[in-house]
């Protein structure tokens, strides 16, 4: 980690003043809608590279257009990201739970090439906090005394359920879910409203959204009860009091919930186009929301948290639009991806 600056090593007040400073200054460098839009209307891979050539991405862009490679691209703009928050918050139990996402998806192919048979993949995320050799002695049940708890425990859950079902998305789900639930532990250890607020919603989202697919499909309550993340605001009653409800009236049941709009509109899309793209889009918008009032506080970790999602949110959302355009995907169907970006 980055050596401190004399100042952050001051009182707290004046550790999260100069962070927050630091933060307001970067947030004017966000792309806005009209880059964003740009971007979407670009006609090759190429062309894309060249509209970020003048923007925060400026640096990693001349490392990488020659050959195009955009993954190499964006991985040296979230460890750069990384990196920046590393050197400035006072609070890194806080940030790195926002980090663990990385050493989550290492787990994860560790775990299904290990379940699998198959050889490891080729590369893995650099950008987590845990050394793959640890993570492989939670693959192999073995001590892994240096790991976080929640991650030891969570690859006991993964082991017994293969042994009684062989499937990859219960991989994902159990650790999505062991991730989502340390996310909120921290940040009800810490006393921090506004990040307890946003992980509850992001259980919910989570829960919603895989309510709706499930229906959708046809699937069982019991598949919806093995994804299911408790401790949101919605609790599993709620979804079983109202499993035989008609898929076109679900919209009714969240009526008097956050995610009325999340619900409604993604049904309103299946109904017509038979594709459920919006559901993921308007997870994504509340789930941004939820941050908004990081940005009225000056002494805390809610504005350097909340820059940093913001900015991961829109590293995901150029790799969305470099994908689309290196395999010439339909530009009206970008435009839907990503026409409720705000900033």
């Amino acid at each position: 980690m980055t050596r401190l600056p004399d100042i952050m090593r001051s009182k707290a007040e004046d550790r999260h003043l100069y962070a927050v400073g630091r933060v307001r200054v970067l947030e004017n460098r966000l792309l806005d809608r009209d880059i964003i839009r740009d971007l979407v209307e670009a006609d090759t891979l190429k062309d894309v590279f060249s509209e970020l050539r003048d923007t925060v991405y400026g640096e990693e862009v001349v490392e990488t257009e020659e050959t195009l490679d955009f993954e190499r691209m964006l991985s040296l703009e979230t460890r750069s990201l990384i990196n920046l928050i590393d050197s400035i918050s006072p609070d890194p139990e806080l940030t790195d739970l926002f980090v663990f996402q990385f050493d989550i998806q290492n787990l994860k192919m560790l775990f299904k090439s290990h379940l699998c048979g198959a050889p490891e993949p080729d590369s893995f995320y650099t950008l987590g906090r845990f050394d793959l050799n640890l993570l492989r002695q939670v693959i192999k049940g073995e001590g892994a005394t240096d790991l976080p708890a929640w991650i030891v425990e969570a690859g006991a859950e993964v082991r017994e359920a293969w042994k009684k079902s062989p499937n990859l998305r219960i991989i994902d789900a159990i650790l999505d879910r062991a991730l989502t639930l340390a996310q909120l532990a921290g940040a009800e250890a810490a006393k921090r409203p506004v990040l307890i607020n946003y992980f509850r919603h992001l259980i919910d989202t989570a829960n919603v959204d895989t309510f709706v697919r499930i229906r959708i499909s046809g699937r069982s309550k019991e598949q919806f009860e093995q994804f299911f993340i408790p401790n949101g605001e919605l609790p599993m009653s709620f979804f079983k009091n109202t499993w035989e409800t008609n898929i076109r009236e679900l919209g009714r049941i969240f009526e008097h919930t956050p995610y009325n709009n999340m619900v409604v509109k993604s049904l309103e899309e299946y109904q017509t186009e038979g594709t459920l793209t919006m559901l993921e889009v308007e997870k994504t918008h509340l789930l941004m929301e939820q941050l908004t009032p990081a940005r009225y506080i000056t002494f805390g970790p809610e504005p350097i948290i909340a820059y940093m999602v913001t900015r991961l949110y829109e590293i995901g959302l150029i790799r969305l639009i470099m994908v689309a355009k290196k395999n010439s995907l339909p530009l009206e169907d970008l435009r839907k991806r990503v026409m409720t970006y705000h900033v």
